[in-house]
């Protein structure tokens, strides 16, 4: 069940890639490619924090609503900020 979770999640994110060449070219595919792995590669950080805590999200059992808010405050402000940040960068 595992390997075909990975070719699910490999499939979304990689499926776009071949339409974008065929339906707009070679160049155009190959800048929003590079754009695709430089905005999977800066969400890595914020991707990492998730997964790795998202045992303890699950083992909160008949408290998990108290749980997840205790989860979003305490990363909820980091991810905005790298969200902002990320939106400034690529304003500029």
């Amino acid at each position: 069940m595992y390997a075909v979770n990975g070719m699910t999640n490999q499939a979304v994110t990689e499926v776009d890639k071949p339409l974008t060449l065929h339906l707009a070219g070679s160049a155009e595919a190959g800048m929003y490619g590079a754009a695709a792995r430089i905005a999977t590669t800066l969400s890595l950080p914020i991707s990492s924090v998730i997964q790795s805590q998202s045992h303890r999200l699950f083992g909160y059992g008949p408290a998990m609503n108290t749980g997840h808010a205790d989860f979003l405050w305490r990363y909820g402000g980091t991810f905005a900020l790298y969200g902002i940040a990320g939106a400034l960068c690529y304003r500029y």
